[in-house]
């Protein structure tokens, strides 16, 4: 039992003995979030990483789907154990309330003020040490593995070969964060050095993003100039808000805003209605099946990523004003926005 001690207190010390090489500027700024993240541990070894986002112990990170109590170690070698309070399924995260506990064990990390302009370099922070990381792009909107609820992303771009990066932290230079890396590119032969896109016209959001089931292998490396880049997908700063928010809340349970249906493109253009919750908002409209949305709140909705993308920047209890097309007439609805929870 002393020998697995001291084995598993050196692999908790991995990440942070590992950032020694870090030029000055990187080291600077990893010291600005170490001591809020931690190392989490499986049969001894490290597996992923979380990041803590409250004084009374709440940590946020990557969710595998690993059910039960989780150990980690912070920064300085101490020993915690991450109990599970809440997770989102849309967004993968998950919340956690170390213990023991104290305020003084670390100090919060606060979201970015702003989102990241394509370009932005960041940091990550991951159980192989810290990479550098630039945004490729930050106007995705896709969904992770099988969850058919899209959500805004961002396409970042991993410094050489990181076979390790679901789960990542990706802060700023100002000790800032931004997001975690949820899904990395799909090994499809087809997808090189962009975003995946789903031949499945049930699930046609534009971008996919293959879900992370690993957190120890199955990125896509893409040879764009003198080194290879492994390309990931993370949940956009909007989405993170609100997973963060919801977490935090009382409840920590994270709500969408939603209005009861599932649409899919339209030959003609627009977003069609193919699934309706009975007793949903648009249910309750007097909007069917077969409905043709092509205007929200005076937006042209040309196809369900459109519909998708205005739905998500609601907010919930606001009224909603449709416009559908049904057997060739355009009809106006109006409609309450409920909430749907991750």
């Amino acid at each position: 039992m002393l020998l697995l001690a001291v084995k598993t207190i050196q692999v908790g010390l991995a990440l942070a003995s590992q950032t020694g090489q870090l030029p000055p500027t990187d080291q600077k700024a990893w010291e600005q979030v170490a001591s809020s993240v931690v190392t989490v541990q499986r049969s001894g070894r490290p597996f992923n990483v979380a990041v803590c986002i409250s004084s009374q112990g709440l940590f946020l990170s990557y969710s595998p789907g690993i059910k039960g109590a989780l150990q980690a170690r912070m920064n300085d070698g101490r020993a915690i154990t991450l109990v599970p309070v809440s997770t989102d399924s849309r967004s993968r995260l998950a919340l956690y309330q170390a213990s023991p506990w104290l305020p003084d064990f670390a100090k919060p990390v606060q979201l970015s003020a702003g989102d990241p302009a394509p370009g932005t370099k960041l940091l990550a922070a991951m159980t192989t040490g810290v990479a550098k990381v630039m945004v490729s792009s930050s106007n995705g909107f896709g969904f992770f593995g099988k969850d058919p609820r899209p959500m805004p992303l961002y396409d970042v771009r991993f410094e050489g070969e990181s076979p390790q990066v679901a789960g990542a932290l990706l802060f700023t230079y100002r000790g800032e964060l931004v997001s975690i890396a949820c899904a990395v590119l799909g090994s499809s032969p087809q997808i090189k050095t962009g975003p995946g896109f789903t031949t499945d016209p049930q699930r046609n959001f534009g971008q996919q993003a293959q879900g992370g089931g690993s957190l120890n292998g199955g990125g896509q490396t893409n040879n764009m100039g003198p080194s290879q880049l492994t390309v990931a997908y993370t949940p956009s700063l909007s989405a993170m808000r609100r997973v963060v928010d919801g977490f935090l809340a009382p409840t920590h349970q994270v709500v969408y805003p939603a209005i009861g249906i599932y649409c899919i493109d339209d030959p003609l253009g627009g977003a069609q209605i193919r699934q309706l919750v009975s007793g949903g908002p648009a249910f309750l409209a007097g909007i069917g099946l077969g409905d043709v949305i092509v205007s929200m709140n005076g937006a042209p909705i040309k196809d369900q990523v459109a519909f998708a993308k205005v739905i998500f920047g609601l907010k919930i209890g606001e009224k909603l004003k449709l416009e559908i097309r049904r057997a060739g007439q355009l009809i106006s609805k109006e409609v309450l926005v409920g909430k749907q929870s991750g």
